[in-house]
């Protein structure tokens, strides 16, 4: 049972990630090449911990990254949290209310782009 709810949670995971990987090739096909290449640098210097987290999780990320909504989904894709940072460069996110599984945060820019989607635990 637990095999059969490992595999069927990394093809939702997988799932939601491509979904994510096409709304940004989306978005960037719509700007031109000096943003599509910042935002995929940026989206390469973003970082979530601690994974797996407990009451809190951290996101840092590049003040280039222009991130203004951090969302958080869960497996289904269903939003649970929204949060506006007020750094430009990093996040502490509460997450005591969500319980335990596997979630994934997803950064917007002002664009409505998507700049970075990551997963963490909440355990």
């Amino acid at each position: 049972m637990k095999k059969y709810l490992f595999i069927f949670f990394t093809v939702v995971a997988s799932l939601f990630l491509q979904k994510a990987a096409a709304q940004t090739a989306s978005s960037e096909s719509r700007t031109n090449d000096s943003v599509s290449a910042l935002l995929s640098r940026v989206a390469d210097e973003i970082v979530i911990y601690p994974n797996p987290a407990h009451d809190e999780v951290n996101i840092v990320y590049g003040a280039d990254a222009g991130v203004k909504t951090i969302a958080i989904y869960n497996l289904i894709g269903k939003v649970v949290s929204v949060f506006k940072p007020i750094d430009n460069s990093s996040a502490n996110l509460s997450i005591d209310n969500l319980p335990m599984g596997i979630y994934f945060v997803r950064l917007v820019n002002a664009q409505g782009a998507v700049v970075a989607a990551r997963k963490f635990t909440r355990q």
